[in-house]
């Protein structure tokens, strides 16, 4: 079966000589493994496109469950990520994460398009590294069915108060005032209002308005902290590019 979609190579392998097996985030397959015939040749129509982070629209043959990559158009391939090895770090970092979360026969569209939105953020440097991540995280976990509820207390069901916890393990949150002595011994990160609202404008906003919130360095290196340990708490392993990641920035 002929299949034709947009999408981004997350890794490659070479095999052999001249082949490559390539894994790529697509908008109608999820994440698939697919063969590249002669990529590793660089006069190859396949050696540009099956490169890491190349955007394309991808041809593929799909036969009992594999797929052979026939043709790659690229669309853009990020050139501006090698300039930077923090830039590359979280890159990594993000398709690694996406490997775990995306699986293959989900539709991927709106992941696809997070992931490229991060991307060219993280590339053109216009945006925080820091809050490049938070919004990767708690966004992709929530396109994944993992939405953490921050609307208010689980308990009193509080919007706003003066003092709120985020529980990483269960992804909730309790106010001062709710908090007992069971809730005390478990794992838990307390919120100030200016990470609470960020937190929710990245999880409930319109796509086009996710990254249009502003924090002090300081509560943008914290919103980093609480949704790294959220997302770690929730794929329930660790990542060799996010330990990259953070020797390097």
């Amino acid at each position: 079966m002929q299949i034709s979609t947009k999408g981004i190579i997350l890794g490659q392998v070479n095999f052999g000589d001249n082949d490559r097996y390539v894994t790529i985030l697509t908008e109608q397959l999820g994440v698939i493994e697919a063969f590249a015939k002669n990529a590793q040749r660089m006069k190859n129509k396949l050696s540009v496109g099956t490169q890491v982070f190349a955007y394309c629209q991808f041809d593929l043959f799909q036969n009992r469950g594999k797929y052979r990559l026939d043709n790659a158009q690229v669309i853009s391939i990020f050139y501006d990520l090698r300039s930077d090895i923090a830039k590359i770090g979280l890159a990594s970092y993000f398709a690694e994460l996406t490997r775990s979360l995306v699986r293959e026969g989900d539709r991927a569209e709106g992941f696809l398009r997070l992931f490229l939105n991060c991307l060219h953020f993280t590339a053109a440097g216009e945006k925080p590294l820091s809050q490049i991540k938070a919004v990767f995280e708690l966004r992709g976990l929530s396109l994944c069915g993992f939405m953490p509820d921050v609307v208010g207390c689980r308990e009193c069901c509080c919007y706003e108060q003066e003092r709120f916890v985020f529980f990483p393990l269960e992804g909730f949150l309790l106010c001062g005032d709710c908090l007992d002595e069971c809730d005390r011994a478990r794992p838990k990160i307390p919120l100030n209002m200016s990470i609470l609202t960020a937190m929710r404008h990245i999880l409930y906003a319109d796509f086009e308005r996710i990254f249009s919130f502003r924090l002090s360095e300081q509560n943008l290196r914290y919103l980093e902290k609480v949704s790294e340990k959220y997302t770690l708490a929730t794929v329930e392993r660790s990542f060799r590019s996010l330990d990259f990641y953070h020797t390097v920035c």
